[in-house]
């Protein structure tokens, strides 16, 4: 094959894999008006009507710095009915814990009330723990 016919075969490959083009489309799962709206429901806040990284920075620094707790170990039946009321409820645990603190840190009586319930389960579970250990040593 000579020179100016692998050219002429280079070019008419070059020609095939030319694609027609399409407009552009918008590629979104949800429209933009579901999309303000949503953000206008949003505990009234203003929509975000500039989407620059600079704005939504500023639009998340409105909202509390959360942070990841360690896993909680709870009883039993408490786990199970907890879970089912918070996916009936359509929220999490942690919400749940979030919010109760937060109302229980308004009402003294009530949190005295729950530090003395908690005290007692952690007792509970500080002799359960022994007896597991001395079931365990015993066991051996």
């Amino acid at each position: 094959m000579t020179q100016g016919n692998s050219d002429s075969v280079l070019a008419k490959l070059r020609d095939k894999r030319s694609r027609a083009t399409v407009s552009t489309r918008e590629d979104i799962l949800v429209p933009k008006q579901e999309i303000t709206e949503a953000l206008e429901d949003r505990n009234n806040l203003e929509p975000v009507k500039d989407n620059s990284i600079e704005a939504l920075q500023k639009e998340l620094a409105l909202f509390p710095e959360t942070v990841r707790h360690s896993g909680i170990v709870l009883e039993k039946g408490i786990d199970r009915d907890l879970t089912q009321f918070c996916r009936d409820n359509k929220i999490t645990v942690e919400l749940f814990l979030e919010a109760a603190w937060c109302l229980s840190d308004l009402e003294p009586e009530f949190l005295e009330r729950i530090l003395v319930e908690a005290k007692q389960r952690y007792n509970s579970r500080k002799q359960a723990g022994k007896t597991r250990r001395l079931l365990t040593m015993l066991q051996k």
